[in-house]
């Protein structure tokens, strides 16, 4: 019960603060997708405040499972770090305080692959993200990009 209260206060500081987070609709459908597909790695481009990692670890596959979540942001970076402190999950979820177009070319696919990548960043880096994303995904993943049509931001580079 208490990790709710602390989601429930992660989401008000969300809105307080004018942090985007993700819409409850497109939480409610990624968490499903995460049910059915029990993910033992998740690769997450865009952190915020941690809101969709806390909430994507409760549908890891086990509890050697890890998330890995890249944020450019210091205040944002360090804000998620305290969040998913507070949840216990720090050995869990690792975030990378990087920009993630440069971050995400040291990753060596051969070493590291994902079940999941969740993109939910700059917008106008998407398909640098993609690029890296289908790189990264292992062979039956899930590739998972929020807010493609935003504001034209993402389909305007294609």
């Amino acid at each position: 019960m208490e990790q709710e209260v602390i989601l429930k206060e992660i989401k008000e500081y969300a809105k307080e603060n004018n942090v985007p987070i993700l819409q409850d609709i497109s939480l409610d459908l990624i968490l499903l997708v995460l049910k059915l597909k029990k993910p033992d790695s998740i690769l997450e481009i865009g952190t915020a405040i941690g809101y969709s990692a806390i909430n994507f670890s409760r549908y890891l596959k086990d509890i050697n499972s890890k998330i890995l979540t890249i944020e450019k942001n210091e205040n944002m970076y360090n804000k998620a770090i305290e969040n998913i402190t507070k949840m216990n999950l720090s050995n869990t979820i690792k975030v990378i305080n990087a920009d993630a177009t440069q971050y995400l070319e040291t990753i060596d696919e051969k070493e590291n692959k994902f079940d999941v990548i969740f993109i939910d960043a700059a917008k106008g880096q998407y398909l640098v993200f993609l690029e890296n994303a289908l790189r990264l995904v292992k062979k039956g993943g899930i590739i998972i990009a929020d807010n493609v049509y935003f504001k034209g931001r993402v389909l305007s580079r294609i």
